[in-house]
């Protein structure tokens, strides 16, 4: 009797808790999978489709995100699409390769920017021809710019679970960035067509479409500054006599704004109110400080060195022409 009790006591089935029983479906799982090696085959394949979705969201073709990320994205940020690009046309027998998406969007920016100058000028045929040709030679630089930056990252593949990956990350918004600004700066100051276009044009044609460029301008700007002043307005409870003076002083100050949208057509609302808070950084602060009151001025001097802070990111957006050196 005693004996069996002892035995009793001493029953696996009796003493196993929870622990043992969980140890115990790990060692019978692993016994009937040693019957056959094929584990992957006893997993879900909803479990299967998962795991495969989240180690290949994990991994970035920069080469299928650049075009979308210098043509269409709007300013700083960026846009990635997860996943492997399918193969395009490589020009073989009997392909077609793809025109360049470069050469199709800066050809339409040459476009619009010689139907305005038409529109004031009203451009004969020869000159017409040869600022076409000047932007051509304009557009075809920029193509070979930004296509062989392209090309650099062609089949590239990085996983941004790697340091890496991380690194080849942040040079392809350097690079993306750069080729932003080199296509919103097309026709800048030190492009083939701004060079032959005080030569193209007689002085009367030049005379009108340089007023209309400043006429432009000066509206854009005038905008921008009524909506800042607005806002100072709100905040800071201005009478008319501020509210003009720091007006005037910010429209004497008319910075050199790019009158072309930007690609993208995004409207910058953001880079361009920091744009007038750091043209307002620029005026000297006693002059400001002599106009508003001690607690106005606390306010102001916090947008103007908003403003001031902000810098390169205004720079980075294209909503200023670059300045003659």
């Amino acid at each position: 009797m005693n004996t069996g009790m002892t035995r009793h006591r001493r029953s696996p089935a009796r003493t196993w808790g929870l622990p043992g029983a969980a140890a115990a479906l790990v060692f019978f799982g692993a016994v009937v999978r040693g019957e056959d090696d094929r584990v992957v085959d006893d997993l879900p394949p909803a479990f299967l489709q998962l795991q495969q979705q989240q180690q290949q969201a994990n991994r970035i073709d920069l080469g299928a995100n650049f075009d979308q990320n210098v043509f269409q994205q709007a300013g700083g940020g960026f846009s990635l699409t997860p996943g492997r690009r399918r193969p395009s046309p490589t020009g073989g027998d009997g392909d077609q390769v793809p025109e360049s998406p470069t050469l199709v969007v800066a050809r339409n920016l040459a476009a619009t920017r010689l139907a305005q100058i038409d529109s004031v000028c009203n451009l004969t045929d020869a000159q017409r021809l040869k600022l076409r040709l000047a932007m051509e030679s304009d557009v075809r630089r920029l193509a070979e710019d930004i296509d062989a930056e392209s090309r650099k990252y062609r089949g590239v593949e990085v996983n941004f679970n790697d340091q890496a990956g991380q690194r080849k990350w942040q040079q392809f918004q350097q690079d993306v960035q750069r080729c932003r600004q080199r296509l919103q700066g097309l026709f800048d100051v030190e492009s083939l067509l701004m060079k032959v276009l005080p030569t193209t044009l007689d002085s009367e044609q030049y005379a009108r479409l340089t007023a209309e460029i400043a006429a432009r301008r000066s509206c854009r700007w005038r905008g921008l500054v009524t909506a800042a002043m607005l806002k100072c307005d709100d905040l800071l409870g201005l009478d008319q006599r501020q509210y003009e003076e720091i007006e005037k002083l910010l429209l004497e100050r008319e910075p050199k704004l790019r009158l072309e949208p930007p690609v993208n057509r995004h409207e910058f609302h953001q880079a361009q109110q920091m744009l007038v808070w750091l043209v307002m950084s620029e005026i000297d602060a006693k002059r400001l400080k002599g106009i508003v009151s001690g607690r106005q001025w606390q306010a102001l001097a916090q947008f103007a060195n908003q403003g001031k802070a902000m810098r390169s990111y205004i720079e980075a957006q294209g909503i200023l022409e670059k300045v003659q050196p």
